[in-house]
């Protein structure tokens, strides 16, 4: 078989495709193992949005457990619920109460079925509660938790998590049932005001009735508080407890107290210890048989005093506070002085939140002051951004060397080892198959050497930037957070993200790019060397490659930057998951 130039260019070139596409058989393995991944999640049977179960026309809200066992999948050998088993009439309010681990919290949520029980029965009107269609039965359930959960999104939006198809109207009247509605209109956007990460723009009582209000705008037959009030301090309690009292008028209602002065006015308190009932009855009667809920109460009462103190410390240091707010000392001065106290509570910590409050307003007018000079910084920065990256990997400059020599050793190969005389082809044809093989080991080599040193400085650099990004976000003023493009999940996205892509710059694909550069530059000589003419006549072509080239580059920019936005809109998606119990509905 006759050997000849245009068979050696198709050699070289078949094996350099195949190994070209070796890579991407790698993403293919990788893309099947994602996928399946995927496809299992995807094919989870949902019991949520499932049609199966009972529906009802009307739901009375009559509760009864009977002989309940429980226990978390997580801690199969700790009982938490030993059988339970009790009655709640239709519009009856019951309070569970007891130390912290006794169980309360846990029925809760197996009334919204996050769990099911191992043994027993819980029954809603007769009926077993896995009988009932999921969606249906949480909708009629309304649930307000000792830490309200709100998204980063407007009043009016977290209130519709409730029920997405309400009017404006009824909007409306669950805060007001809520005694929310007042607050809301005195607020700058009222009902479109933003809320920030979790309700941040918020004090903890105003989060509260919201909650409340999103929980009513259901109209639930069944209503679950849990430590609704604990986390509030003394007059945001009062208020808040005069909104659940109101709504839990005609209401099944299923009370969690830490605070027992809360439970005084319900129907029926459990008093529960390790899962179990040891006390069942009304305030006075509880208190008539000095047992369990007596030392309880009078445990609390022992505290009460020390409480009223505090409370009267604060109103001192809410006036100090409010004389210095109208002189000319800053904010800084004024936490720094609250945080000079040695006890701190819950309303205390109010104080506080209020004064970083005043403080985030301060640094929303100097972000509002200075959006213009960060817009001609950020302009400067674009244009010194591929010298900036460079200058940040300086740490890694021997390897950048060693792989930028390696690149041109890999670019130069193959140009080099072109031979054009058909003569001198048959004469040293052995020897050509031998340097052939040596060059295969030189190459293995040098990609090895140039691969190891790029990723070394590609991964130094993402690593000191990440670090760098992640610094300077935290010395970001507050208000830098309240904006929706600098949520918890796009910054997340960003940091795990675009400090990666960075390394493009100065990592693997810079190699890449060094490799073909010197691989053209050495050919353009070698083609001057054997045919000028030749060599003139390919160059002509080579502004539309380039343009072509360009092209392809832009289209791919634009690509990248919708995915850029999908990931940070997933981010955000990712950061709501987290409080799944919040938006089962």
């Amino acid at each position: 078989m006759r050997s000849n130039g245009g068979s050696q260019l198709g050699y070289s070139s078949s094996h350099k495709n195949l190994g070209q596409a070796s890579p991407y058989f790698q993403a293919l393995y990788e893309a099947r193992v994602a996928a399946f991944g995927i496809w299992k999640i995807v094919d989870e049977i949902n019991n949520v949005d499932s049609d199966k179960g009972l529906t009802k026309d009307d739901l009375i809200g009559e509760i009864h457990f009977s002989n309940v066992y429980f226990s978390y999948p997580s801690r199969p050998d700790a009982p938490i619920l030993n059988n339970l088993s009790f009655n709640i009439k239709s519009g009856q309010t019951v309070a569970l109460v007891g130390s912290s681990g006794s169980g309360k919290s846990t029925c809760i949520q197996l009334l919204q079925r996050f769990y099911d029980s191992q043994l027993g029965s819980i029954l809603i009107d007769g009926k077993q509660i896995n009988e009932y269609n999921l969606k249906w039965l949480r909708k009629h359930i309304g649930v307000v938790n000792q830490e309200p959960i709100l998204f980063h999104t407007t009043i009016r939006e977290n209130i519709l998590l409730g029920s997405d198809s309400a009017t404006n109207e009824e909007i409306y009247e669950v805060a007001k049932m809520a005694n929310a509605h007042d607050f809301i209109m005195t607020l700058p956007n009222k009902y479109e005001t933003l809320v920030g990460e979790r309700g941040a723009a918020l004090s903890g009582g105003q989060k509260q009735r919201i909650a409340i209000a999103r929980a009513l705008l259901r109209d639930p037959k069944i209503l679950l508080l849990d430590e609704a009030t604990s986390a509030l301090d003394y007059e945001s309690e009062k208020i808040v407890q005069k909104a659940l009292d109101q709504v839990a008028q005609g209401r099944t209602t299923l009370i969690i107290a830490h605070r027992l002065s809360t439970v005084r006015n319900a129907d029926k308190i459990i008093v529960m210890q390790q899962g179990e009932i040891v006390e069942e009855g009304d305030h006075d009667s509880l208190m008539k048989a000095q047992g369990i809920y007596f030392d309880l109460i009078k445990q609390q009462n022992l505290c009460q005093f020390e409480e009223e103190e505090e409370e009267e410390e604060l109103r001192l240091e809410q006036k100090e506070i409010t004389k210095l707010m109208s002189g000319d000392e800053t904010n800084n001065d004024l936490i720094e002085q609250v945080h000079h106290k040695k006890t701190i509570d819950s309303a205390t910590q109010s104080v506080i939140s209020a004064v970083y409050g005043m403080k985030n307003s301060l640094a929303g007018y100097k972000l509002h002051e200075n959006d213009d000079e960060k817009k001609i910084a950020i302009k400067e920065r674009k244009k010194n951004t591929t010298v900036d990256i460079l200058q940040m990997n300086k740490p890694e400059w021997i390897f950048i060397a060693i792989g930028c020599i390696a690149a041109s050793i890999n670019g130069a190969r193959e140009p080099v080892f072109q031979q054009c005389d058909k003569s001198v082809q048959k004469r040293e044809i052995f020897l050509c198959i031998l340097l052939y093989v040596v060059l295969g080991v030189i190459s293995l080599l040098f990609h090895s050497i140039q691969g190891y040193m790029f990723a070394q400085s590609g991964e130094a650099l993402t690593k000191r930037l990440r670090s760098k990004a992640f610094r300077a976000i935290l010395r970001q003023e507050i208000a830098y957070f309240d904006q929706e493009k600098h949520s918890t999940g796009v910054l997340c996205t960003r940091l795990a993200t675009e400090a990666s892509a960075v390394q493009a710059a100065s990592g693997v694909r810079f190699g890449l790019i060094l490799q073909h550069i010197f691989g053209m530059i050495v050919g353009i000589l070698l083609g001057f060397l054997y045919s000028w003419q030749l060599t003139l006549l390919v160059l002509v072509f080579l502004p539309f490659i380039l343009f072509g080239g360009i092209l392809q580059i832009r289209l791919t920019a634009e690509f990248t930057r919708k995915d850029k936005q999908i990931l940070e809109d997933g981010g955000k998606v990712c950061e709501s998951f987290v409080w799944f119990s919040s938006i089962y509905y």
